[in-house]
């Protein structure tokens, strides 16, 4: 696996939770260049879009020039993009939690940043499908809880507008909305947000909130503990918040190189 829990607390309602995860240099090695460096590049969006108009090619150099077309390229992979990158991965892999739409592709220019809510999603607990989202904070500052964590943008106070502000989920809900319109109905996207519309109707808490704090400095569970003290006794019984810790062994400077295939975390 290459990662350990270190650090887990849970309320007595079981629907609001802290956890710290550290990895080891080798799980960074093996899926930065790999898994993450497809998300950041939206691989999968640029094979479809080939597949969807390769009508329009009649020789293999058609061909690679509909490629380059269609091929995401930022002039450079910020820090803060990684991260959430590899936060979707690790929800992905480890809670189970779906992404089925790169939010890159709603960027006019890839190198601009883009506003709203970090990670959308869906996840099935019990019988239930949720919405999911997320925030992500990446942070290289030493301080336990660093800087992210705080102001008018930090993690605190837009995990508490996620789970008070109903307009700003209805507005994450209505940006979905859009993406599914025009899918078939037994499209797995489709069929997640049909789920998840009606459990959402059913209760307007009914959705899944998760804080991510990526930090390439050592583990301290007072990154998220105030956060989580803070949701504890308040989380409504139909939501489900958790706040996670993903520490990653290798300097922030070295993770841009890492994802382009630049060898080992420590050279």
């Amino acid at each position: 696996m290459a990662f350990n829990l270190v650090y887990e607390k849970e309320n007595g309602s079981k629907n609001c939770s802290y956890a710290g995860f550290l990895f080891e240099e080798q799980y960074i090695i093996k899926h930065f260049p790999n898994e993450i460096r497809k998300k950041l590049i939206d691989y999968q969006g640029t094979l479809d879009l080939v597949k969807s108009f390769d009508t329009v090619t009649n020789t293999e150099f058609d061909k690679s020039v509909l490629e380059e077309t269609f091929s995401l390229r930022p002039d450079k992979i910020e820090m803060w993009r990684i991260g959430e990158a590899f936060s979707e991965f690790f929800l992905q892999e480890n809670f189970k939690i779906r992404f089925w739409y790169n939010h890159l592709r709603d960027l006019k220019n890839p190198n601009s940043s883009d506003a709203g809510t970090d990670l959308v999603g869906f996840v099935d607990i019990s019988e239930d499908t949720l919405f999911v989202f997320g925030e992500v904070k990446t942070s290289e500052d030493e301080r336990s809880p660093p800087q992210v964590v705080y102001g008018r943008t930090g993690l605190k106070r837009q995990i508490a507008e996620l789970c008070t502000n109903e307009r700003t989920i209805c507005n994450l809900i209505r940006y979905l909305a859009f993406k599914v319109v025009g899918l078939p109905r037994n499209d797995p996207f489709s069929q997640d947000f049909h789920r998840a519309l009606a459990g959402y109707i059913r209760s307007n808490k009914r959705i899944y909130l998760v804080g991510l704090l990526v930090r390439d400095t050592g583990l301290n569970s007072k990154d998220l503990q105030t956060r989580y003290d803070e949701h504890e006794h308040t989380t409504h019984k139909d939501m489900i918040v958790k706040f996670i810790g993903l520490y990653i062994p290798t300097k922030i400077g070295k993770w841009e190189s890492i994802v382009n295939g630049g060898g080992a975390a420590n050279d």
